[in-house]
C-alpha cells in the first residue's frame, strides 16, 4: 500500500468521488493508503456557482473522470474548480 492525497483548490468549489466513495475533504485535503495493484477512478463534481477547471499534480487532465493507476512512490492529485461569473 502506498500513500495517496487529493486536494480542493477551493473547499466551496466542489467534491471529488473516488471509485464509490465521496471522501471527507477536511481543510480542503484528503489522505490515505490504497493498494497499487488497482486503479483508481476519481471523479469531479462542481458546486452551483463554480465549474471544473482540471485535474494537477501526478495526473493532469480537463475530464472531470480519470482513471489512473497508483504510482509506487504514491499519487497526489488536486481537483480545481473556479467560480463562474
Amino acid at each position: 500500500m502506498v500513500a495517496r492525497s487529493f486536494e480542493l483548490n477551493d473547499i466551496n468549489g466542489g467534491k471529488i468521488s473516488l471509485n464509490t466513495i465521496v471522501p471527507t475533504m477536511e481543510n480542503g485535503v484528503w489522505k490515505g493508503q490504497y493498494y497499487t495493484d488497482y486503479p483508481i477512478t476519481v471523479t469531479a463534481k462542481a458546486s452551483p456557482g463554480y465549474q471544473f477547471v482540471g485535474w494537477d499534480g501526478d495526473v493532469t487532465s480537463t475530464e472531470t473522470v480519470i482513471t489512473t493507476e497508483i504510482l509506487e512512490g504514491g499519487i497526489q492529485l488536486n481537483a480545481v474548480f473556479e467560480k463562474t461569473k
